[in-house]
């Protein structure tokens, strides 16, 4: 496994965590599924979305759609 390789399944990792943060968030305000995949997403992405839009660069997240299977598939599998 390439250096490359492991930063990209750190990252992925790192998002899972912090979805997963925000679902749990989400049940502690007794949430539904559609809120807590919201929560979740924002939690997730949220901070990473800022950063390129301050350094004005395309938005990771709509470059590479898997952030967005990644967090709803965690939160799904957590949230039942």
């Amino acid at each position: 496994m390439t250096l490359t390789q492991t930063l990209y399944s750190l990252d992925l990792l790192g998002t899972v965590v912090f979805a997963v943060t925000g679902l749990l968030a989400a049940r502690r305000k007794e949430l539904d599924l559609f809120g807590a995949i919201v929560i979740a997403m924002v939690t997730a992405i949220g901070g990473g979305t800022l950063r390129d839009l301050i350094i004005d660069v395309p938005v990771f997240w709509t470059q590479h759609d898997i952030y967005i299977y990644v967090v709803v598939v965690s939160a799904l599998l957590l949230f039942f």
